[in-house]
């Protein structure tokens, strides 16, 4: 078992990828060691700010890499654990919640303008090929609207069962699952503050993406609502 130890001190920033050692480009631009011991240094000092970030699981050497608009109240949700219970098909939400923060270390790879984070984001994922992230594509955890295909990756990755390839094709061919009733709600969300918009197929997974309750886009849509909800998202049934 390899042990990662990340100081500020580091010069070469070294990742684990399968057996070989790959360099970042840069240095990160802030390195946290403990994540239980510096969340409150973590939330002020990314406080209104965008970019990339990577959690590195200390005992186990694997990692995961996001981005968002606003780092602080990404980071926040990662210390909520029911956020991280509702979110429980990634990775990184499941490692979070065995093994405790104080086994992580978290990197903010660079800041960037909103408008670049996902592209920042996808040089990354290509670089580095974090293990907790079973989607390669960026923006995968929010707003990416999953094929059934996908849908059966994630689900192996929590089980550690896999369907064989003839399921799978069949599963291509039919757009959605043997046995499953009415088709889902599909939902597009637009965030007013990023001017992005996003397709989900359903309203339960809208709502696992935006950390609430599928109740709210239900009664955003009973009430006939033309405001954004919390100022920032709009709703529209497909």
């Amino acid at each position: 078992m390899k042990k990662i130890t990340i100081t500020n001190q580091n010069l070469q920033f070294l990742t684990i990828r399968g057996r070989g050692i790959h360099t970042l480009p840069n240095p990160p631009v802030k390195v946290y060691s403990n994540a239980d011991l510096q969340k409150k240094e973590i939330l002020l000092e990314n406080k209104e700010k965008s970019g990339v970030y990577r959690w590195t699981n200390i005992v186990s050497g694997k990692t995961y890499v996001g981005s968002s608009v606003d780092l602080s109240r990404r980071l926040y949700n990662y210390y909520n654990a029911a956020y991280l219970i509702r979110g429980d098909y990634m990775a990184i939400n499941r490692a979070l919640l065995k093994y405790g923060y104080s086994s992580f270390s978290l990197e903010i790879l660079e800041y960037c303008e909103p408008d670049n984070v996902v592209t920042r984001e996808q040089f990354y994922l290509d670089l580095l090929c974090p293990a907790y992230n079973i989607l390669k594509t960026a923006g995968s955890s929010f707003g990416h609207q999953h094929s059934e295909e996908t849908k059966i990756k994630i689900s192996e990755a929590r089980v550690g069962h896999k369907h064989s390839e003839d399921t799978l094709a069949k599963l291509r061919a039919r757009g959605r699952p043997s046995g499953s009733g009415k088709p889902n709600q599909k939902v597009e969300v637009l965030d007013k503050e990023t001017n992005f918009t996003t397709i989900f197929d359903s309203y339960r997974a809208a709502a696992i993406a935006l950390g609430i309750r599928q109740e709210v886009i239900k009664n955003y849509f009973a009430r006939n609502q033309s405001k954004p909800y919390k100022g920032r998202y709009v709703f529209k049934k497909l």
